[in-house]
Order: C-alpha cells, then structure tokens, then sequence
C-alpha cells in the first residue's frame, strides 16, 4: 500500500500475536532498531549454530522483563522457525517452535542447494526491518484481538 502512495497514517494493522506488536511499535516508533541490532548482532556467525540457538532463545520467556524485548526475539524465532509456522506466545512462554537446520545437498538429494537455518537471514532481517521502520513510522498498530476495536467503534 504504501508503496502504491497510501500514506501510512491511513493504515491499520490489527493482530493478537507478536505481528501486532510489531505493527503496534512501528507505529507508535517505539520500535528500537538499536535493541534489535543487538538481537541481530547475538545470533552465531556459524550458521549450523543458528538452530540451537533459535531453540535456547525459545526455552526463554517470551518477554524476560528486561525491556519490552518479545517483539525483537519473536522477528528472530519467526526467520527460524521451519517451514515459516507461526511463532506465538501463551502465558508468557513461545509456543509452536520447531526450527530449520543449515542442511547441504548429498549426492543423491533431489534439491542441489542449501536450506539456510533463517528465512530470511540475519542482515536480511535487518535491512528489512529497517525499511518497514523508515516507511511505516505513523500507521496505526494494534497489538490485540480485531473484536476489541470493534468493541470500541460500536462504543463510541
């Protein structure tokens, strides 16, 4: 949308998982790409490392209380998560994570190149999230259930 000239502030984003914080802190620009640079910068340089460490990071509480670090983690557990399932969070712990293995083609393997462990990859990750920050700052995110804000429109 907003690369078809929709302004920002003209969007809403609504969702009850981790996506809606995302959206949320764009939004508001609370969202620190220096706290997720950190994140990003923590992640093995070894990338047959990244799979334990995507399943450490998930045996953490989603949010530890530190700063409001879920939505950081959870952009790093969705690049991991396999087969791109969805990363979400119940009473605080992360829930449907299974994650992808750097894995090399063999000899016989039909497919002839390598499965990275994230999708898309740290530095990836990170311009892209750099990108949404720059041209999404002003939309409206709303990190909650859609029937909430209907709730509130009826209401009011």
């Amino acid at each position: 949308m907003v690369n078809r000239g929709v302004n920002p502030s003209n969007i809403i984003m609504v969702d009850k998982s981790p996506w809606g914080l995302f959206w949320q802190k764009i939004g508001d620009g609370t969202f620190s790409i220096d706290v997720f640079k950190f994140y990003i910068n923590s992640i093995p340089k070894d990338i047959t490392k990244i799979k334990l460490y995507a399943e450490e990071m998930a045996k953490q509480p989603a949010n530890d209380g530190l700063f409001d670090n879920m939505v950081y983690k959870f952009l790093i557990l969705q690049a991991c998560a396999f087969g791109s399932k969805a990363i979400w969070v119940e009473n605080n712990k992360w829930q449907n994570i299974s994650f992808r293995n750097y894995w090399l083609p063999t000899e016989t393997s039909n497919r002839k190149s390598p499965v990275n462990p994230m999708m898309p990859m740290p530095e990836t990750l990170f311009k892209r999230v750099e990108i949404i920050l720059e041209k999404m700052e002003g939309l409206f995110g709303y990190y909650g259930d859609i029937n909430d804000i209907v709730t509130l429109i009826i209401i009011v």
